[in-house]
């Protein structure tokens, strides 16, 4: 492959995209797949997942998010490559604090995201301790997070799918 090839400039494209990829995930210690995630990159996410065998539900250097790359996939409101995610079989409730897919996707107002994240098993009574141990504070459950911002759509989406009027760790 010669230096000036189209598949050689491809590559080096390629790479140089992944070296922005990472310098971008160091601020936020994510992994390449969170920042490709994040950032919309599909074919990226493909690669890294199919040709590199990057683990699909890695969580960030900070410990008590464990934000995965499925998070910042629906922070970043990108259906396809949630998608993506999905059909490999990520954890749909893998996080901490505020920091589940089901919790970002709510905060995002997005119907269609929080409708699949349901129907692939995400948990919709999850909720941070409220005991003060997160750094964030106590935070809410996605039906609290719905119904404080008025998405009455994904109120009645949350009630479908069983989540708790009053949580049981609130009573």
């Amino acid at each position: 492959m010669s230096a000036g090839s189209p598949r050689f400039s491809s590559l080096r494209r390629g790479l140089a995209d992944l070296t922005a990829l990472q310098k971008g995930a160091q601020y936020r210690q994510w992994t390449v797949l969170h920042q490709a995630a994040f950032g919309g990159h599909f074919d990226t996410v493909k690669q890294l997942l199919e040709q590199h065998n990057a683990d699909k539900n890695v969580t960030c250097a900070i410990p008590s998010l464990k934000r995965s790359p499925l998070y910042a996939a629906v922070v970043g409101g990108f259906e396809n490559i949630v998608e993506v995610f999905l059909d490999k079989g990520c954890d749909v409730n893998l996080g901490a604090g505020c920091c589940f897919p089901l919790n970002a996707a709510v905060c995002g107002g997005n119907n269609d995201l929080v409708v699949r994240l349901l129907n692939a098993g995400a948990d919709p009574n999850l909720i941070t301790p409220t005991d003060g141990s997160h750094h964030l504070g106590p935070c809410q459950t996605p039906l609290m997070e719905a119904a404080g911002r008025g998405h009455l759509k994904l109120v009645e989406h949350l009630l479908g799918f069983g989540a708790h009027v009053f949580h049981p760790s609130m009573e």
